[in-house]
């Protein structure tokens, strides 16, 4: 065998699975869109609670905030319908917890879980949240 047959025959054979590894570059998910005004219902382990409260989601590409009244700022990055989310919470108490939420129809579900300091707060919290449009 001569040394371009010979190379040939080289690429052929291991050049043809050099490439399966590679991945090529992908758009990223598609996120809903939450952005726009809602009223808040929400209750927590605390017995806490608030209904049919003023709420504002703000939203840039898929990542989205809004200040919630009663609980705090939440946030959270969408992936299609869902995401994971952090709620601040705000006076009188402080502290964080993590959550998840869901985009249905004209709503957006969630529930979290976290710690909360502050007088009359509790030290561990859990809850659910609903805003409707």
């Amino acid at each position: 065998m001569h040394v371009p047959t010979l190379m040939l025959a080289s690429v052929l054979a291991f050049g043809s699975g050099y490439c399966e590894g590679l991945k090529t570059p992908t758009e990223p998910p598609a996120c809903d869109t939450v952005a726009g005004a809602y009223k808040l219902s929400h209750s927590n382990s605390c017995n806490r609670s608030g209904n049919a409260i003023a709420a504002t989601v703000t939203q840039s590409g898929c990542a989205f905030r809004a200040e919630l009244e009663g609980l705090g700022t939440l946030t959270g990055t969408l992936k299609g319908s869902k995401a994971d989310v952090t709620l601040a919470f705000t006076t009188p108490c402080g502290g964080t917890a993590t959550g998840t939420a869901t985009r249905d129809g004209h709503s957006v579900t969630g529930s979290y879980a976290g710690t909360q300091t502050g007088t009359g707060c509790c030290a561990t919290v859990a809850g659910t949240f609903t805003l409707s449009q």
